[in-house]
């Protein structure tokens, strides 16, 4: 028999599928808010750094609306799920930096990695308890 034999081990496993949607999701709004605000900048004089800020707390904001997704479809284990949503939003910047980028691991890079992934912990854990 097996150990994992009743159901609520069903319960507590991975979602893959809503951890890709929940990446997605997040991934697609952070590059919506971009092209807008590439477009602000373009149109209305405003200062850069000004729109890096704003790009960094919807950074934030998409993980957490990507990872409040996927804990409201998940079954369990909603701080995991959505954690895993924020390693895999920042990884897959990571990922695409690498073109402009030479070194990527920095204290800033690993700054941001750790809260991405408190961000997705926390959405993921308000997402299965929302829906409760």
């Amino acid at each position: 028999m097996s150990r994992y034999s009743d159901s609520s081990a069903d319960k507590s496993t991975l979602s893959v599928k809503w951890i890709f949607r929940g990446i997605v999701v997040s991934f697609l709004l952070l590059l919506a808010v971009s092209i807008i605000g590439g477009l602000i900048i373009t149109f209305i004089d405003i200062d850069d750094l000004i729109i890096q800020k704003i790009l960094i707390i919807f950074n934030y904001l998409s993980i957490l609306t990507g990872s409040f997704l996927t804990g409201l479809n998940v079954e369990g284990n909603g701080w995991l799920n959505g954690g895993l949503v924020g390693l895999g939003h920042i990884g897959l910047i990571f990922l695409l930096s690498l073109m402009w980028v030479e070194t990527l691991f920095t204290l800033g890079s690993l700054i941001m990695l750790g809260i991405g992934s408190m961000t997705g912990l926390i959405g993921g854990m308000a997402g299965i308890n929302f829906k409760d």
